[in-house]
């Protein structure tokens, strides 16, 4: 879980006069009622992190827990980038043939992938996400791709058009990598 996202999602029972409740015990309510995906991370080596990711699915419904009405008030908020990585992870996820798998990775050291999807041809693709519509090539991207044998790289960033970042890294807006993703359905 971004640590961001688990302040903000500490506060949702206080909101509701609700008891506080573990952690755990509010991650796997998310998860029972299909509001929020635990993302686990692809683990080949000891030196990775393990603790798995949490995203609420509805970033509408986080705005409103948060007590977020305007578009002001999130992207002034500390929860606006963890809000668009669970957006993105989603409507990526939900456009991704069936079969696909969904992992994140981050080693100890920092290098780190936010959406790591291995479709059914068992290729893996990497996807960092970014809130900069002139986003550069993330260093962490390059080296965890090159490990881990990526086959494609991509910065999703608000922006309309795609472009290079690198010779081995492509930025693109969400909705062309969605189609792109649709395409291999």
């Amino acid at each position: 879980m971004h640590r961001q996202a688990g302040a903000a999602t500490a506060h949702v029972p206080e909101r509701f006069g609700l008891p506080e409740q573990p952690p755990d015990h509010r991650e796997a309510l998310a998860q029972g009622k299909r509001s929020g995906r635990i993302r686990v991370p692809y683990n080949v080596s000891k030196r990775l992190v393990k603790s798995p990711k949490v995203n609420i699915r509805d970033s509408g419904v986080l705005h409103s827990l948060m007590g977020l009405g305007t578009l002001d008030d999130v992207l002034s908020h500390p929860v606006a980038g963890t809000s668009r990585e669970g957006f993105v992870i989603e409507n990526l996820i939900a456009a991704a043939p069936f079969g696909t798998d969904a992992w994140f990775y981050r080693t100890r050291s920092g290098a780190e992938i936010d959406l790591l999807l291995q479709l059914p041809d068992r290729q893996l693709r990497a996807i960092e996400i970014k809130r900069s519509s002139a986003p550069r090539a993330a260093r962490g991207l390059e080296l965890a791709a090159s490990d881990l044998g990526a086959a494609e790289r991509f910065v999703v960033h608000p922006g309309r058009e795609p472009f290079p970042l690198s010779g081995t890294t492509m930025a693109i807006p969400l909705t062309d990598l969605m189609e792109r993703l649709e395409a291999l359905a």
